[in-house]
């Protein structure tokens, strides 16, 4: 009948639980006072073999089928389904001993231990509770968190954070034998830090597959200095395509990650990530890229770069560079910069994050122009003053049509200000206007409102708004100046109606505004500013909304809009603009039209329907442009669970989208992505089309271990 026992780390106090208190029993001549000792070396001796035995609670139960005490050699054992326990960690085994003299402790037979985080199976234990180095015979650990299974022979402590394995593999695959592990030899650990061995291979199933002579990888949830996993595939317009990164953890708030690419039909690019993040205010990230075509005989470069700084005296800054050498820079290279991170922490991307050569996203490549920003600003009590520089560079082939253009302003601003119904705001720019032809000239703009407010059930909201606009030239080199007034009148209710599960809003408007001609034929034109035209028009609308008291419950809206041109000879009245949206759990709806009712048909569409179910996806998109003869319509679809053939359920996950020009051009790019996922690894085909430019590749992931794309 095994006996129990318990202890308090407190007190050491260590008792039978069904002893009676002020009795000192014996149990086969070994004192319950001196069992302490016992169970204190029982637990040190996992302890010292893995950083991760920790035992947490303050009591300590022991149960075995005899306990005994050798006075010859100094020596306690407890024989028998031995089985120590606190809390949530447990150590059994068929044997324990401690030799206090020798400080020699020893755990045999069916040797198991098994915290929140981890399990350990061996034959044998022996440590020396002095030098804290000692064996694990025949080992096996599992980490239930990652998922690692790993099996080895004897684990040898040699140091405070050493181990040696003289034959190891590890593997995230539950089944046996697994799809996929890693062997090695004469394994060496560091704790935290980092593991290495030789003649290691990785098996698929039990057929090695790839080898390499030395084997080392980081341990560490920390960031780590290493190589990342390279990246090969093919391109019509590359050619073959290896892609080789090495990331420096320079310090906790800084890293920097080095590329060197090769594209056999374009030569070698080279790029650089550097990242850092101070504290929540101060952060950036830089990219640089550079690539000697040896095709074209041209260079490419490639600059981008985010900041925020807090600087003394309260001044926030933010910088944004996002800069090319030649318009052409994506026509011809596409998007470089892909492989650069998000800046929420510096923490190290995992490997199967990493976008290969072939991810479908891509932004840079459908600009027209890349801006860049760099400004300055000084909140007060009421607004804020600020000194912002932009920079516009143009991606069109006619960029000496459209010239890059630069940006120097000063601003003011004072936050709108209420006092009963009278509300008003003040804003104040000066700026400066160049160009790669030369210097434009200078321009001072001043912008106040006043708005004066009544009623709540109805509204009625009257603004009046001065504009002053004062222009120095250099080409022609004269003066110009502009005085707008802005008028308008509002008129607004609301309508709401609440039930049990949603509230019904119905919200119409009626607003007239009048800015008259100003007469700025001769107005240079810089940006927005300097396009105000003549209105006088009646802008009238209708929204109907329903919002669900549920997050996930049916949403919807929908808006009429038009306006009535007082000053119009003709076709007084504007498109019709409809707008609707639609979110619900099984449907998603969105909808942007302008219908001329002059010319009887629509003008421009944006419009997208997705159909949604628990295995997945599908959505059909139109995009319409009369003025530009643009007519395009996409699909896009995709599942989100395993598939399921003849109720077997097959984890194979697929993906296509697909851009189709009504205008003559036909297909104008495709994509088609599968996945097949499995417990511990899965396998990628992706496929993708445009009339210059085919893409084909595949990516093996080993979950746990990383990426291979190819």
């Amino acid at each position: 009948m095994p006996i129990t026992y318990y202890i308090s780390v407190h007190t050491g106090q260590f008792v039978p639980l069904k002893a009676k208190p002020k009795r000192r029993a014996k149990y086969n001549g070994l004192s319950y006072l001196v069992l302490p000792a016992v169970i204190f070396c029982l637990l040190l001796l996992i302890h010292c073999l893995s950083a991760s035995l920790i035992f947490a609670q303050e009591t300590i139960d022991i149960s075995a089928d005899r306990l005994e005490y050798l006075s010859e050699t100094n020596t306690y054992i407890a024989k028998g389904s031995a089985i120590v326990t606190s809390g949530d960690t447990t150590l059994s085994a068929d044997d324990i001993r401690l030799n206090n003299n020798t400080s020699e402790a020893l755990a045999v037979g069916n040797v198991v231990y098994e915290d929140i985080d981890t399990i350990i199976n061996a034959d044998r234990i022996e440590l020396n509770l002095k030098t804290k180095l000692g064996v694990i015979y025949n080992s096996y650990i599992f980490y239930k968190k990652e998922n690692y299974h790993l099996r080895g022979g004897d684990l040898r402590k040699f140091g405070e954070k050493s181990y040696f394995l003289d034959t190891a593999s590890v593997t995230t695959c539950d089944a046996s034998p697994p799809e996929w592990h890693i062997s090695g030899k004469f394994v060496k650990t560091e704790l935290n830090k980092k593991i290495e061995a030789r003649d290691t291979a990785l098996y698929i199933k039990n057929v090695p597959v790839l080898y390499t002579p030395y084997f080392w990888m980081p341990l560490s949830r920390k960031r780590q200095t290493g190589f990342l996993v390279p990246s090969a595939g093919s391109s019509s317009t590359k050619g073959l395509i290896y892609e080789q990164g090495f990331f420096w953890a320079i310090k906790e708030d800084k890293d920097a990650t080095f590329y060197l690419d090769y594209f056999s039909k374009k030569g070698f690019g080279k790029g650089i990530e550097y990242r850092y993040i101070i504290n929540s205010e101060n952060r950036g990230k830089f990219w640089g890229y550079h690539l000697r075509d040896t095709d074209l005989k041209r260079d490419f470069i490639e600059i981008k770069s985010y900041n925020n700084m807090q600087l003394p005296y309260g001044i926030t800054s933010y910088l944004k560079l996002n800069i090319v050498n030649t318009f052409d820079y994506y026509d011809i290279l596409g998007e470089t910069s892909f492989r650069t991170s998000e800046l929420s922490s510096l923490i190290s991307t995992p490997i199967s994050s990493l976008i290969s050569v072939f991810d479908f996203e891509s932004s840079d490549i459908l600009q027209k122009y890349l801006e860049s920003n760099l400004q300055f600003s000084k909140p007060f009590r009421g607004g804020r003053v600020y000194l912002l520089d932009q920079y516009r560079q143009n991606l069109e082939e006619d960029w000496d049509i459209i010239p890059n253009q630069n940006v120097l302003s000063l601003g003011l601003i004072l936050n709108t200000r209420s006092k009963g119904p009278i509300m008003y705001d003040v804003s104040f720019t000066g700026s400066d206007f160049r160009t790669d032809d030369g210097d434009l000239g200078q321009r001072l703009d001043l912008n106040s409102s006043i708005y004066l407010s009544h009623g709540r059930a109805v509204n009625l909201t009257q603004k009046i708004g001065l504009r002053e606009t004062v222009y120095f030239l250099n080409s022609p080199d004269e003066n110009k100046d502009r005085l707008l007034l802005d008028l308008s009148s509002s008129l607004t209710t609301r309508l709401i109606k609440r039930y049990s599960s949603f509230i019904h809003l119905i919200e119409p408007a009626l607003e007239y505004v009048y800015i008259p001609d100003a007469g700025d034929d001769d107005i240079p034109f810089l940006d927005s500013i300097d396009s105000i035209e003549h209105v006088s028009s009646i802008i009238y609308s209708f929204t109907n909304r329903i919002e669900s008291y549920s997050p996930s419950g049916l949403n919807a809206g929908f808006r009429l809009s038009q306006s009535y041109n007082l000053l119009s000879d003709d076709n007084h009245f504007s498109p019709i603009v409809a707008e609707g949206s639609l979110t619900s759990p099984l449907v998603d709806l969105s909808v942007n039209t302008s219908y001329d009712i002059h010319e009887t048909r629509i003008t421009d569409s944006i419009a997208s329907i997705k159909y949604k179910s628990s295995m997945g996806y599908i959505t059909l998109g139109k995009n319409f442009r009369r003025s530009t003869d643009l007519d395009q319509y996409t699909i896009d679809a995709g599942t989100t669970k395993p598939i399921k053939i003849k109720g077997r359920s097959i984890p194979l996950f697929l993906y296509g989208k697909l851009w189709y020009d009504l205008t003559g051009a036909g297909v104008q790019e495709s994509r088609i992505k599968t996945t097949y996922r499995s417990q511990c690894w899965a396998i990628t085909f992706m496929y993708s089309k445009r009339p210059d430019e085919d893409q084909l590749s595949f990516n093996i992931e080993l979950v746990g271990l990383g990426a291979f794309k190819w």
